[in-house]
This record gives C-alpha cells, structure tokens and sequence, in this order.
C-alpha cells in the first residue's frame, strides 16, 4: 500500500487550500538552448535579464553541450543537457488560502534524450515526480538522481542510464513490470522503444562524477526568500483541479506485484591469462615409419 501511494494523486484537495501552476528560475544557460512556453510562446534569453523567471509548462531542446540549470517553485532543481529534448508537461503546487506556505507538488515530465540531472529531495511528504521516457516510465521519491538517454539514428537503438545517489527510483518497464534502483545502484539498457534490455547493479565510480559537480552548483543556487517571493508571483491559480487530477491515477492493479530487482555484484578484474606454448618432440624411427 505503501507503494501505490507513490502513484495514486488524490482527487480532492483541502478546503483551505488551493492548486497553483509552478513556476521556474532559469539560472543559466547556454545559446544552443531553444525554450517555449505552453501556448507557442518562445523565450528570448537575454544575460543582461538572467535569472528568468518563468510561469507554466515549458518545452527544451538542446544541441550537443548545451544546458540550462532550473530551480522551481518547489524546491527541485533540473539540470538538462543536450543533444536532446525534455518538455515539463504538468506543473502543480498545493497553497494554503491566504498565505505563502506550500505543501505538496505533482510534477510530470517528458525526458526523451541527453542528460538529465534531478535533485527533489526538497519535496513534501505526498509529492509526486514522474518522468516519462521513451524506455519506460520513472517515478522518484525524494531522489537525487542522473539519467541519461542517447538514440543510435542508423539502427534507432536507444542506449540508457539512470543512476540513483539519494533516494529510490521506481522504474516501469513497458510490459508493465516494475523495478526499483536504490541509492548506488545503477540501471543500464539498451533496445528499441517497446522492449527494452535492463540491467541493474552498483554504479560505477565514474558514473557518480556529474552528479558531484551538480551537488557544488547546488549548494550556489539555494532558492533565498526573494527569489521564492519572485517565483510565487509568477505562479497561476488552477481552476477545476478535482477533472484534471483523474489524469494522473494509474490503475491499482498494474502495481501489486512489482518483480525484485536482480543486482549484479562486480567481481574485482581478473589477472591476464597467459597462452602456454607447447614444443612439439621429433618424431622416433616407429612414429616416422607410420608414414
């Protein structure tokens, strides 16, 4: 029960508080960066404005190297790098009636390839932050989190990596089974859209590496009071909240049995083997006359 809590969103929500559309903080980025808004809208960087407040959903696409750094309005923050696309597809906050306390978020997003940083270890208890890739489906639960997706354009394989530092990721697979990664334990695969091959074992040191570097930017971009007075302003009241929450319920029975992830230990390299060579004796006087 524990589990579906992660994917069950209630469908009402308390009388005294209302549902917001959050918003972002664009901190950095590059010019290979292209950003929309819900609507059509495009965003224009301009240094000289940087940070960029932002309401709504937004679309990215990023060519090789490029990034833009996110803080949103519940406290997670999104790394994206290119070559790839990611769309924030649904955006909500929980807000007390009559003041500035938030409570719990649900954050829908649409990674479809490049790198992807995640730290929303500063959601609420009763948040829920999904990912959707072409591989499956990720839900996190206060994750810190790297998740990188690569497309071969000849053959149309999709090589994958999802790595957990913090947290766990709940992984659905396409033919409905249900994975998990724990804290240390990565998750590589490659295949087509449909039928992906998995496998879970420990990361890998070097794996952990662009993570680090996200942790030392974030302890640079700590959201302060009037960056958070800024963002609520940019935030939009959400009207009929009760029809669109239905979206987000998954159906009981896909997650009651979730299969054990099978982790593989490595095994220290094994020494080099070496060839032994034989010497071949001459052949005796009976053994020649055999010819």
């Amino acid at each position: 029960m524990l589990f579906l809590a992660l994917f069950i969103v209630p469908v009402y929500a308390h009388s005294a508080s209302d549902w917001w559309q959050g918003a972002f903080i664009i901190r950095k980025y590059t010019e290979g960066i292209y950003a929309q808004l819900l609507g059509g809208q495009q965003i224009y960087f301009d240094e000289a404005k940087a940070p960029i407040y932002i309401s709504g959903l937004i679309k990215l696409s990023a060519n090789e190297e490029d990034s833009i750094f996110l803080s949103a309005s519940n406290g997670s923050s999104i790394y994206f790098e290119g070559l790839g696309e990611l769309a924030v597809e649904r955006f909500e906050e929980l807000k007390r009636a009559n003041s500035d306390t938030m409570g719990e978020s649900y954050i829908i997003l649409n990674f479809r390839s490049g790198l992807l940083l995640i730290d929303s270890r500063s959601d609420l208890n009763g948040s829920s932050s999904i990912i959707e890739t072409p591989v499956g489906r990720l839900i996190l639960n206060n994750s810190l989190i790297s998740l990188k997706i690569n497309e071969n354009t000849k053959n149309q394989l999709l090589n994958f990596s999802f790595v957990c530092v913090a947290g766990i990721i709940y992984y659905a697979h396409p033919d409905g089974s249900i994975y998990s990664i724990l804290p240390g334990q990565r998750m590589i695969g490659v295949g087509t859209f449909n039928s992906p091959k998995i496998e879970i074992s420990e990361a890998l040191p070097g794996m952990k590496r662009e993570i680090e570097r996200f942790e030392s930017v974030l302890e640079n971009n700590i959201i302060s009071a009037n960056e958070l007075a800024g963002l609520q302003s940019h935030m939009i009241k959400i009207n009929n909240r009760e029809v669109s929450t239905k979206e987000l319920i998954y159906p009981e029975g896909k997650y009651n049995n979730p299969k054990q992830s099978i982790v593989i230990q490595y095994m220290p390299r094994p020494q080099p083997v070496e060839f032994y060579r034989g010497e071949l004796k001459p052949l005796s006087m009976e053994e020649l006359e055999l010819f």
